[in-house]
């Protein structure tokens, strides 16, 4: 059993290749399966029909545990960016400076 099924969907895989129609199946937090799934029982089904979607795609939100442990003393995008390199996270990201973050400093 999956913890969620997403049915239906156009999936674009980022590379260049065609969309396709299919299912993708997640289990603990995962992705375990990209097509058909045929009568799969999931905690959550999700019906996607019509819509199109990335699975696997990078998380522009920065929920990554390098994140989550680095440490927040910088101030300026400067100081932002040497704490990325000291952390050995490449510059592929995307900076986001959320309204959250805001608020806690």
């Amino acid at each position: 059993m999956y913890d969620i099924l997403i049915k239906g969907g156009r999936i674009y895989d980022g590379g260049g290749k065609e969309p396709f129609e299919a299912d993708v199946a997640i289990k603990g937090g995962k992705i375990v399966s990209v097509g058909a799934t045929g009568a799969g029982e999931a905690a959550r089904t999700i019906d996607a029909s019509g819509l199109a979607f990335m699975p696997g795609a990078i998380d522009a939100l920065a929920s990554d545990q390098d994140f989550k442990a680095m440490s927040w003393a910088w101030r300026t995008f400067g100081e932002y960016l040497s704490a990325l390199e000291k952390k050995g996270i490449g510059t592929n990201l995307v900076p986001i400076v959320g309204q959250s973050l805001i608020r806690a400093h």
